[in-house]
């Protein structure tokens, strides 16, 4: 049931995200939707650093444990999140960004903050409320594209592009952000929420940061890599690479919940991790949901390109480079599958984890600034592919490794 859920609401992110951004590009244009492509990544570093993603921890609690652990994951991103828009407001003093850029990056500030308290959704999938489950991931999401269609007709376009896509992500990324708070949240807080004292936010902090320095990584580089392209190829290559890893965050959200289940299944089961070709077979089903929803999402983007109407709504830069977006979506979604080794690999510790993820990012940028002078839509294919080789190298040397230690898989969080 849980998987079931968290894949139809990420299914719905992901399709919701894709034509939400795909109008923004056409009414807005690529100057404007990089723009704001631009801040996201910014802000995205600020928050990778500073916010935990605590809903592994959550998951994972007893069942008398489970408010305990929500009190504390829930402060300890509220306190990461206060102490990351600090730095945001020093970072846009230090860069002397005008009205629209600052109030743009807090726009996206606090619209990112919102689905970052993933204390939340860990809460209700370990209550197995699914439906409150569902509407927190997903409803936000359906709302925007409805909100945009209602803002852009009254906007001046005559104003700049950075006050333009300032205007309308207010209205349509940061007031469905709200709604969700207001909706989903408060249930939550009555039912289990609690003042949480010194002494379990020090318990709580352990596991979770361990967990945390592998989202850092791979949130680190999800933004970095945004601004390094959009730096070297310009906003139209931007736009087309930002919105095919966009539909990479809908398979991950997939990816997750499915490792996951089967990992506290297998660990549940108290068998040896090695039995029956385990890690191999639960990496082939991963890679084969990742795979199958690049391919499908493939056919749709090629059925709906070809035809006038269709074409019309999706971004222009992906319509006149739909190899390049294609390309991005498979490899994304083998990266996706990689993820696996973040589960079976606990035990090395998480710097490990955080070190392969930053390696990988670092053979992206040297094989893309390498080819730079070409200035080829292909440049970030080679990138991606180099850098993946590096992941899926990581992934095998896990799998053996794990394989031959015959250890037993260490627990998502203590």
């Amino acid at each position: 049931m849980g998987f079931s859920v968290s894949t139809l609401a990420s299914a719905l992110v992901g399709a919701c995200s894709l034509l939400y951004f795909g109008v923004a590009s056409h009414w807005l244009g690529d100057e404007a939707l990089s723009l704001f492509v631009i801040a996201m990544a910014e802000v995205g570093i600020i928050q990778a650093l500073l916010i935990p993603r605590a809903w592994l921890y959550v998951i994972s609690a007893p069942k008398d444990a489970l408010g305990e652990r929500v009190s504390a994951s829930m402060a300890i991103e509220v306190i990461g999140g206060a102490l990351g828009l600090l730095i945001l407001v020093a970072y846009c003093a230090v860069r002397g960004f005008d009205s629209d850029g600052f109030q743009l990056r807090l726009i996206v500030y606090f619209s990112f903050w919102i689905p970052s308290l993933t204390s939340v959704n860990g809460a209700y999938r370990a209550a197995q409320r699914w439906f409150a489950y569902f509407m927190w991931i997903a409803g936000s999401t359906i709302l925007r594209v409805p909100m945009l269609a209602l803002v852009v007709p009254h906007l001046d376009r005559t104003v700049s592009p950075a006050r333009s896509i300032m205007q309308a992500a207010l209205a349509s990324y940061l007031v469905p952000e709200l709604i969700r708070v207001c909706v989903g949240l408060p249930p939550l807080l009555r039912r289990y929420f609690r003042w949480p004292s010194i002494g379990s936010l020090r318990a709580a902090f352990l596991p979770v940061s361990a967990n945390w320095r592998f989202d850092v990584g791979s949130s680190l580089t999800d933004s970095l890599d945004k601004l390094f392209v959009g730096a070297l190829f310009g906003p139209h290559i931007l736009t087309v690479y930002f919105f095919a890893r966009r539909i990479a965050g809908a398979v991950t959200m997939v990816q997750e919940s499915f490792y996951a289940h089967v990992y506290q299944r297998r660990i549940e089961s108290l068998r040896s991790p090695s039995e029956s070709c385990f890690l191999w077979f639960s990496y082939a089903a991963g890679l084969g949901i990742s795979l199958s929803i690049a391919l499908f999402v493939g056919v749709i983007f090629f059925i709906v390109s070809t035809s006038p109407v269709g074409a019309h709504y999706l971004p222009e830069s992906a319509v006149s480079n739909p190899v390049l977006f294609i390309c991005v979506i498979g490899l994304d979604a083998v990266f996706c599958a990689n993820r696996w080794y973040r589960y079976i690999s606990l035990h090395w510790g998480a710097s490990l984890l955080f070190a392969i993820r930053i390696a990988s990012f670092l053979v992206f940028l040297l094989v893309a600034w390498w080819d730079v002078d070409i200035m080829s839509p292909s440049t970030p294919l080679t990138a991606m592919a180099c850098a993946l080789f590096i992941d899926t190298l990581a992934l095998v040397y896990f799998v053996r490794a794990t394989q031959k230690s015959h250890r037993p898989l260490s627990p998502l969080a203590q």
